[in-house]
């Protein structure tokens, strides 16, 4: 009984990534991994997973990885804030595609504590979640002026 349903779970999981699959296959800034799943690229050593289901950064091993030696690392993450490449990577609610720039921010406000107030002049309240995995609006609240935000980090 317990392997009927824990297999009927994982046909749920896999049905619901066929559903949500849009085309996004011409994106250089990234890899399709599965269709939920993609692989953000911001340098040779440097990447994540986006999952497309959740519209948030996967906690797995690569995102660990930045724990280690995060002060160098993070300096490289600032820089791609700018980088406008796209990826298969999609946002919610609209599941318009993302940029590198926009996963990079968003890795950046996960494995730290952003000073909201001085680099938006206004806290995340400010934003909704709307069953997102980040406050819906910050990727086009960030692309108004991205070199600006990456100046203040």
């Amino acid at each position: 009984m317990n392997k009927k349903i824990i297999f009927l779970c994982l046909l749920a999981f896999i049905f619901s990534c066929e559903n949500n699959k849009e085309s996004y296959e011409t994106a250089s800034g990234s890899q399709k991994i599965t269709d939920c799943v993609i692989l953000v690229i911001f340098d040779k050593n440097l990447s994540v997973h986006w999952d497309n289901e959740n519209y948030d950064i996967l906690e797995d091993s690569l995102f660990h990885s930045f724990s280690h030696n995060w002060e160098d690392k993070k300096i490289k993450i600032a820089e791609k804030i700018i980088d406008i490449t796209p990826t298969l990577a999609y946002g919610c609610p609209y599941e318009r595609n993302l940029v590198v720039g926009d996963i990079a921010f968003w890795l950046l406000m996960r494995m730290e504590m952003l000073p909201m107030r001085k680099l938006y002049s206004t806290e995340l309240d400010f934003f909704s979640m709307e069953g997102c995995g980040y406050p819906v609006g910050l990727f086009e609240f960030i692309s108004i002026d991205r070199q600006k935000y990456r100046e203040k980090l």
